[in-house]
C-alpha cells in the first residue's frame, strides 16, 4: 500500500507550479497536464508513482533484485515505484506532501523525500556606480531580482583596485527583493563588483564593473 501523503497532510492533484515559503516551484515532470494550458494533468502522486514503476519494470537490475528478494515480484516493484518515481511528484518536490509506504514488505513507513527542487531561473539587474566627496570614497551598488526572491541570501565580492576593509561581505534582499552594498575604496581604477543571488537551491551572480576616476561620482550610495 502506497499513500499519497500523511493523514495530517493534503493530497494534491495536478500541479504546474506551487509557492512554498515565497519560492515559486515550476514543473519539470512529465506530467501530461505540463503540455499545455488545456491539457488534463494527473494527480501529482499517481503520477510520480506511474513514472516509478515504468522505470521499475524497465531496469534488469530493478527487476533482479525484487526476484532475488522472494516473494511477490509485482508487490516488491510496486513498493519501489515510489522511490524511483519521488521527482515526478511536484507536491512532493517541494515538500508539500510526505508519501507512505506499508504493507506485506514492511510496516507504515515514510517514504524519503528528495531535496527541494531548483526554483525557476531569475535574473539580477540593477547598477553600479562611485562617489567621491561625500564622506569617503566608495562603490556603490543597488540590485534586484526579476522574478523577485525576497530574503534571499547574498554574497558582494569586489575584485580590482584598492578596498578598505573586506573584499566580500553577505547579506540579506528586502521584502521587495531588492539589495544595497557600499564598499568604501582608496584608490582610482577599475573594479569589478559580483552579486551572487541564492534562492529556491539555485545561485545566480552578476557582475557590474565600475571604473573610479578623478571626476565627481555620479550620486552618493545613499
Amino acid at each position: 500500500l502506497e499513500t499519497a501523503s500523511r493523514a495530517d497532510e493534503v493530497s494534491w492533484s495536478h500541479l504546474r507550479t506551487v509557492t512554498v515559503d515565497g519560492v515559486v516551484y515550476e514543473s519539470r515532470t512529465n506530467n501530461p497536464g505540463n503540455a499545455s494550458p488545456t491539457a488534463q494533468g494527473r494527480g501529482e502522486f499517481t503520477n510520480g508513482f506511474i513514472a516509478g514503476l515504468g522505470r521499475a519494470v524497465a531496469s534488469a537490475t530493478e527487476v533482479s533484485t525484487a526476484q532475488t528478494q522472494g516473494g511477490s515480484l509485482l508487490a516488491r516493484l510496486l513498493a519501489r515505484a515510489a522511490e524511483l518515481g519521488k521527482n515526478s511528484d511536484l507536491a512532493r518536490w517541494a515538500g508539500l506532501t510526505t508519501p507512505r509506504s506499508g504493507g506485506a514488505y514492511g510496516g507504515a513507513s515514510d517514504v524519503g523525500t528528495p531535496p527541494p527542487p531548483t526554483s525557476p531561473a531569475f535574473t539580477i539587474g540593477g547598477s553600479g556606480w562611485y562617489q567621491h566627496f561625500s564622506g569617503k570614497s566608495a562603490i556603490c551598488v543597488k540590485f534586484d531580482t526579476t522574478a523577485a526572491k525576497p530574503n534571499a541570501a547574498t554574497t558582494i565580492t569586489v575584485s580590482g583596485g584598492s578596498v578598505l576593509g573586506a573584499r566580500s561581505t553577505t547579506t540579506r534582499l528586502d521584502s521587495r527583493g531588492e539589495g544595497t552594498a557600499r564598499i568604501e575604496i582608496n584608490s582610482y581604477g577599475t573594479y569589478n563588483v559580483e552579486v551572487s543571488v541564492t534562492a529556491g537551491g539555485r545561485t545566480v551572480s552578476r557582475t557590474f564593473v565600475v571604473t573610479v576616476t578623478q571626476a565627481a561620482g555620479s550620486a552618493s550610495c545613499s
